[in-house]
Order: structure tokens, then sequence, then C-alpha cells
């Protein structure tokens, strides 16, 4: 995710993914690396101006001040003026911005290498009321990049409603689509790690004659869609080292990087200019382990708001 966000060749790169596996994180990193090394202006996009405010205090200036190659490009950090706000962020050779992205006014009067847009899917469909609409918020967004000699678009979110999704749109369009595909540590069959549910025949599921949700989370593996042997969450990170991002037609990589792209016969080929990539909450290395999810499961099942939520946020 990381080196897709920063590839100078991968122009465009949208990830539809769950919450809780460091998006965020990610982002902001890109973003400060994107200033320092390649001394390239960034507009970073939240939801709405709130949302952006709260974003540059909750995540970026908490990194800023632990990062010594930030503050060595970033003579007013330790001050609050106009070149050190919650909108504006004026370094040397290099400007970010950080606006929410529900108005058409707050896409303008911006020239940029980069715009990053943050919860894509929480933006409207269109940005601007009646007669006075200006378009999607994503392709408003990419207009502040022109003429840019390496132009970077990245959008994340997690999903909101099938058919008024950006996300969803974004991968329709993308060149490639991605997805990690890892390898079982009894058979070495490669897979996508899926939601199994109960008497699942494959994918991650539980013990569902255990009395109690603890149980039952507690008893939580994945079943491989290979072998049907089981492994657990503990084998995760292993498996995550052997994994490769591999797209519908056999395309695949292992770091994202703009030498490591190859057909599925194994031939050498360039990093795509336009990538997307889905991910879901079971990959994630921050958990307590998978039983937290099967307990947020059981939690939401039968309830059809929070299987909403667990759906759009978890899956």
């Amino acid at each position: 995710m990381l080196n897709l966000m920063t590839n100078d060749r991968c122009r465009e790169f949208g990830i539809q993914k769950s919450a809780r596996l460091g998006y965020t994180k990610v982002l902001v990193a890109s973003v400060l690396y994107m200033a320092e090394h390649k001394k390239r202006s960034s507009v970073v996009f939240q939801p709405i101006d709130d949302e952006a405010d709260g974003f540059v205090v909750d995540e970026v200036d908490p990194v800023i001040a632990e990062m010594k190659v930030i503050k060595a490009i970033f003579p007013e950090w330790e001050k609050k003026n106009e070149k050190n706000n919650l909108k504006k962020k004026v370094m040397k050779g290099v400007i970010i911005d950080f606006r929410g992205g529900d108005a058409a006014g707050r896409y303008r009067r911006l020239t940029k290498q980069c715009a990053f847009i943050d919860e894509a899917d929480a933006l409207p469909r269109e940005v601007g009321k009646g007669k006075k609409g200006e378009g999607n918020p994503l392709g408003l967004a990419k207009k502040r990049l022109k003429g840019a000699a390496y132009p970077k678009f990245v959008v994340g979110t997690t999903p909101t409603v099938k058919g008024l999704s950006h996300i969803e749109d974004f991968l329709s369009s993308a060149e490639i689509v991605i997805r990690f595909y890892l390898p079982c540590p009894h058979c070495e069959h490669e897979q996508v790690l899926v939601w199994g549910g109960r008497d699942a025949q494959f994918g991650l599921t539980w013990d569902d004659t255990k009395s109690t949700r603890a149980g039952k989370a507690n008893s939580a593996h994945y079943v491989c869609e290979g072998c049907h042997d089981h492994f657990h969450y503990a084998d995760l990170y292993e498996m995550e080292q052997a994994g490769r991002w591999i797209g519908e037609d056999g395309t695949w990589t292992r770091t994202g990087e703009d030498d490591d792209w190859y057909t599925a016969e194994g031939e050498r080929i360039p990093c795509p200019e336009s990538v997307g990539m889905q991910v879901w909450a079971a990959y994630s290395l921050n958990l307590d382990g998978w039983g937290e999810l099967v307990m947020d499961w059981l939690k939401a099942e039968g309830k059809p708001l929070d299987e909403k939520t667990f759906i759009n946020t978890t899956l």
C-alpha cells in the first residue's frame, strides 16, 4: 500500500478497505514522504472541514513532532501562524493543504502534484447544489494535478452503498485491481482470505457448538480452500511475508514497487499507471486475533443496521 502511494509510475491508486488496517497512518507517511523526499506539494481531502481539522490534530501534527527529517524542512513547525495551522503546512518548497471535500469551492485555487482523498464514500456523489452542481468530487480533485510532471492521485475508503460508491467507481475503471493471496501453511495453496461464517467449507469460521459468544470467538480459525486443513491468526504474519498481490488476469507483485510487477507467466512488466486494491480486516496484524472479528459478527447478527456496519467496516 505504501509503495503504491509513492511509486511515480502508479499515477492513480485506490483502496477499498475495512477499518483496522492502518490506512490513515500510511496516508500520513505518504504525504510527508512526498514533501520531504520528492519535494511535491499535496492536498488532503476529508469528507468535511471539521474532519480535516481533526485529521491534522490527531494524525498529522503528532507525526511531525516525532520526525526530525520533517522538522528540518518545516521552520514554522513549533509555531501556529499562517504557515502552520489546521488548513495549511508551508515547508521549504512545499505546501500541504487540508480541506473538506463537500463543497465545490474547496477544490478551487489549488495547483498540486499530489491529491489524497480519505473516506471518499462519505463525500457526496456531486459537489454543489441544484443547478450549481459542479460534478464528481474525485474528478474535481484530479483537476488540481493538471500540469504536474508526476501526478499522484490516491483515494481510500471503507465502502458504503453499492451502486452509489466512489471507490466502487474507481475500481471499475482502474487498469488492474489486486487482492492479497496467501499460501496455506499446510499445502501452500494460494488464496484470498474470505469470510466463511457458520458451517463454511472454507474461509474464516468458528466452532458453533460452543455455548457462549466468547467460546465461539475464541475458537476462530481459517479453513483452507485447498486442503481444508485449519490455520490460525498466529500463522498470519509468516503467511503475509510469502504473499502476493494478484489481479484478475494473473498480473502480480509482492511489493508494489515499479520493478516488481510480473505477468502470470513470470515476465517482468512495468507497474500499471492505475491500480485498485481490495483488502479487509482479516489481513490486519493489529487485531487481538480473528476472534475479535467473529465476536463483532455475533453481536451484530440479526440486527440489520449492525450487520450493515459490520459488512462495510470489517468485510
